[in-house]
């Protein structure tokens, strides 16, 4: 969003949020700009709104070693801000010590906060004391992944954590390294010939052949004194603590499943059943509330007493959709669903578990679902006399709900809707934009809160939820992130036209404060703004897509164009992320592009159901393409296709259905959709226990991206006839296939790929970088591969400019 300042405070505010010098004779941004670009990772605000701590990731050369699933962790340092008298972030930790260091969760009343530190060969879980920095570091590894909460704070200086066994580490920290090492132990075991080097994974009758995944316990940990007790050990998942501090519900992984249903399955399939225990933080003792249930992945949810839990379950032989919310008393030791007619609606979102939704007003219960005779799912708060339905008033309802301590729930519908006892009421009327305050990944026992804000004629208008309205004057592009209730502030990111981004403080009143600034080395690349596309699809659908211009061109030539698509998604008014000099992923970069002297294209491509025939993707694609030649400014004889993961997919299939393109990059990307659901990713072939990939990946093609229909014994032609690999004979553009040897996309589906064109004589060239996987880690490589893949369009196009 840009805006345009309007008064002689907003010209002293650009002065102190940015401080930073003027930017010299405007340069292109490179590959070594992009590995050297900087990022802030989570922003949080601690309960009670005084502390703030953010994690600033450096640059991908910035840490000691490269795996791509621990690199938001090698990168990333820690930062605070008194809220009360900001000023410039500080160094959570000394220098040389601060590095691989992320925060996990806050105490209720945010004096202290847990953070872990990862080192080569160490993952260590600390807790620092909010006021004075100090910080306490114990013998304890925590559980990390990014979508479980496993941990959570009791009290001030009790915490319960779900820890690896003693020197293990995460699965997503160890799974590249040790892995690794495991292989290189296999062989070398495998050389001697005296040990049987062999891994089993059942099915069937057989699953108890594949080995279980790594056991794990929950600690009660005091943070004062490091006093450890164990309260459970298992396969653990999650922990959410009572609001009282004295219980803890803890889900775990139990038995295996079974496939019996025939039924489509989604990206989150579950391999594992899940089971529920409540247990008493104080005397040890658990009990669970449902046997024979297995419970949605989702956690559960306390009511404010913390006297009672509702959870979501299906019994045994079940589907999700026939399971119900239960509630779980505590003191009577006793559950059962929930009585009356409203069945909670079980949603599964692409690349997430089924789950329902619902929550607490007070003592009553919330569910998000419809009666057995009811035409659309509705918020329901379930009294002793029957259902009340509070948003049947609504013109829509969304499953999105915000609980809030000592107030009443908000359900997120476009803006915020506060379900009260009776009904909802919009809140913020004069807000466009409401959201969730961000929490940290590990959770808290504090409810989340919320801030919403709005675009002016001169800046945003914002509200950090205690009803104090502040004005941002903003000449850059600022994006609130985060807020203080308390301390009546907002935090937001500002990004000026270089690509520079300010971590800001803006308050009522006061011109804001840049806490902490990345990217300075971009003060001399300009970042010109994209144009808008409008066009027609050729089913007849009016999309926006959006056309970045290269920096110049010598000749003044039309421009040679790179289009990179992505099957499925769809732009809207706003620029999409990505144009930006340091916004852009490692791969597919539109700022390198741009700059190296290329048009570049991100067409509108909607959704198109998989069948018998592939999917017209080359008709979306130069709908788009037509458009941009038709500015003048593009050069329709030069045209040129790069493509990753699933965008890899999409210029393969592309390929196949028209001439028109003079080279293609296809990187990491998937060429034969019968066979990728049934490969296993390279870490889990040595540790099957762990985070097997077979119903996932099926998911993903059965109801995910290709939308295929039904596995591939089911509906084959749909496979083939969508399948790059089996329409290979129709390319005839000169492709440059990359891939990484340890992506989760196969190596062996690039490798198709190729030697299908190989079998044909056609110009093609496969580069396959060892120990990558679906993002490239090493500096090196993706420098490397920068080189190999400009050289490739610029031979193809003719070259740049002439």
């Amino acid at each position: 969003m840009r805006i345009v300042w309007s008064s002689a405070l907003a010209r002293l505010a650009v002065l102190v949020l940015v401080a930073m010098p003027p930017a010299a004779s405007s340069r292109p941004y490179t590959v070594d700009d992009l590995v050297r670009t900087e990022a802030f990772g989570r922003i949080l605000v601690a309960p009670g709104g005084r502390w703030l701590l953010f994690e600033r990731r450096g640059g991908r050369d910035d840490a000691p070693y490269f795996d791509e699933r621990a690199m938001e962790v090698l990168r990333s340092h820690l930062y605070r801000v008194d809220l009360a008298h900001p000023g410039p972030a500080v160094p959570l930790l000394p220098a040389g010590e601060d590095g691989g260091t992320i925060v996990l969760g806050f105490s209720p009343a945010g004096t202290r906060a847990a953070i872990a530190r990862l080192t080569r060969d160490r993952w260590t879980l600390g807790v620092v004391t909010l006021a004075t920095a100090a910080v306490r570091w114990f013998d304890l590894a925590p559980d990390y992944y990014p979508y479980r909460t496993t941990l959570g704070w009791a009290s001030e200086t009790h915490l319960l954590v779900i820890a690896q066994p003693k020197g293990g580490l995460p699965y997503v920290l160890r799974a590249d390294r040790r892995d690794i090492a495991r292989l290189e132990e296999a062989w070398a075991r495998k050389s001697e010939g005296r040990t049987p080097t062999v891994t089993a994974v059942g099915s069937g009758a057989y699953l108890s052949a594949t080995p279980p995944p790594t056991e794990t316990r929950l600690v009660d940990l005091d943070a004062m004194t490091g006093v450890e007790r164990s309260l459970a050990r298992g396969v653990l998942q999650s922990v959410t603590v009572a609001p009282d501090g004295r219980h803890v519900a803890l889900v775990a992984e139990t038995d295996a499943i079974r496939i019996r249903s025939k039924a489509l399955i989604s990206t989150g399939a579950e391999l594992r059943h899940r089971g529920l225990s409540i247990i008493d933080i104080a005397s040890g003792q658990s009990w669970s509330p449902c046997d024979a249930c297995d419970v949605q992945y989702r956690p559960p949810s306390w009511a404010p007493s913390g006297n009672a839990l509702l959870f979501f379950a299906r019994k045994a032989g079940q589907e999700w959709a026939q399971g119900r919310v239960w509630r779980a008393d505590l003191s009577s030791a006793t559950s059962a669903p929930l009585p009356g007619p409203i069945q909670a609606t079980v949603r599964t979102p692409f690349g997430d578990y089924s789950a329902a939704s619902f929550g607490w007003s007070g003592a009553a219960p919330l569910v998000f679902g419809r009666p057995d005779d009811g035409m659309r799912d509705d918020w329901y708060r379930l009294d002793p006399d029957g259902p009340h339905n509070l948003t049947k008033a609504l013109a829509t309802s969304s499953p999105s709900l915000v609980e809030q301590a000592g107030r009443s729930p908000v359900m997120l519908a476009g803006t915020a809707w506060q379900l009260g006892r009776t009904g909802a009421t919009r809140r913020w009327r004069e807000l466009s934009r409401v959201e969730r305050l961000p929490v940290a990944i590990m959770g808290t026992t504090e409810a989340a809160g919320l801030f919403g804000w709005r675009p002016t004629d001169d800046g945003i208008v914002a509200d950090p939820g205690n009803g104090h309205f502040v004005r941002i004057a903003a000449a850059d592009d600022v994006r609130p992130v985060t807020a203080s209730a308390a301390m009546g502030t907002i935090v937001g990111i500002a990004t000026d036209g270089h690509g520079r981004a300010a971590l800001t403080v803006y308050r009522r009143g006061a011109p804001p404060i840049a806490v902490a600034r990345i990217n300075g080395h971009l003060a001399d690349v300009d970042d010109p703004p994209p144009t808008p596309l409008h066009h027609r699809l050729p089913d007849g659908q009016m999309v926006t897509s959006w056309l970045c211009q290269p920096r110049g061109s010598a000749s003044g030539r039309p421009a040679p164009l790179i289009v990179i698509p992505y099957a499925g998604t769809a732009y809207g008014g706003e620029p999409p992320r990505g144009f930006r000099s340091g916004d852009g992923p490692p791969f597919t970069n539109v700022a390198v592009l741009r700059d190296h002297g290329y048009a570049v294209l991100m067409p509108s491509m909607p959704a198109l159901p998989g069948s018998d025939q592939a999917p017209d993707l080359a008709g979306q694609v130069l709908s788009a393409v037509d458009a941009a030649i038709a500015t003048g400014t593009v050069d329709g004889k030069r045209l040129g296709l790069w493509g990753h993961s699933y965008g890899g997919y999409t210029v393969a299939l592309i390929a196949t259905q028209t001439d028109r393109f003079g080279a293609v990059v296809a990187s990491n990307g998937i060429y034969d959709l019968a066979t990728f659901p049934g490969s296993f990713t390279p870490q889990t072939r040595l540790e099957p226990g762990d985070y097997q990939s077979m119903l996932g990946l099926s998911g993903w093609a059965e109801t995910g991206q290709p939308r295929l229909g039904g596995p591939a014994w089911s509906v084959p032609s749909h496979y083939v006839g969508s399948s790059p690999l089996y329409r290979a004979d129709r390319i005839v553009t000169p492709m440059l296939i990359v891939a990484g040897e340890r992506d989760f996309v196969p190596l062996q589906q690039a490798e198709q790929l190729f030697s299908a064109l190989y079998r044909q004589g056609k110009d093609a060239v496969l580069l396959s970088y060892w120990g990558e996987e679906h993002n490239m880690s090493s500096p090196a490589n993706l420098r490397d591969s920068y080189r190999r893949i400009l050289d490739w369009l610029d031979r193809h196009l003719a070259g740049i400019g002439s």
